[in-house]
C-alpha cells in the first residue's frame, strides 16, 4: 500500500490545487472527516471549514478554506469538487471587512427559512473558517 495520494482541488474556475499528499482532514456535511492512504471509496458532500493536509514527500502541513461541493475518494485519488477554496494568500483582505459586515447584517435581517438566509449564512462560515485559516 502506498504511503501517499494524490489530493485534487477543483473550483467552478479551475483547478485549485494538485499535489502527491500523506493525509487529509476535511470538514464534510458529516462533520470532519480523515483521509489516509488506503481509504475506503467514498463519495461525499463538502462542508464549509479549514481542511488540513500533509504534503509529500516534504511532511508539511497546509490549510486551505473549502466550502461546499462533492467529495469522491477512488483508488489512490481524493477529488474534491468545492464551490469555493481559499488559500491564506488568495484571500483578497482588502474585501475581507466589508463581506463580512453585509453578510452579517443579512443574516440578522433575513428569515432563517429564506435562501437569502442560507446564502448569506453558508457565506459568512466561510469568512469564519478563513479568520481560523489566517490566524495561524
Amino acid at each position: 500500500m502506498s504511503e501517499q495520494f494524490t489530493l485534487r482541488i477543483c473550483t467552478p474556475k479551475g483547478i485549485f490545487l494538485e499535489e502527491a499528499v500523506q493525509e487529509v482532514t476535511l470538514p464534510s456535511s458529516q462533520g470532519e472527516m480523515g483521509i489516509l492512504p488506503g481509504h475506503a471509496d467514498y463519495t461525499g458532500l463538502v462542508g464549509t471549514g479549514v481542511m488540513e493536509f500533509v504534503a509529500a514527500p516534504s511532511n508539511t502541513p497546509r490549510r486551505v478554506v473549502i466550502s461546499g461541493g462533492f467529495i469522491s475518494y477512488q483508488g489512490d485519488t481524493l477529488t474534491i469538487l468545492s464551490d469555493v477554496a481559499d488559500s491564506s494568500e488568495s484571500i483578497e483582505k482588502e474585501n475581507y471587512a466589508a463581506e463580512r459586515a453585509t453578510l452579517q447584517e443579512q443574516v440578522e435581517s433575513e428569515m432563517m427559512d429564506s435562501p437569502e438566509w442560507t446564502r448569506a449564512r453558508t457565506a459568512l462560515d466561510r469568512i469564519e473558517a478563513i479568520d481560523e485559516l489566517i490566524s495561524h
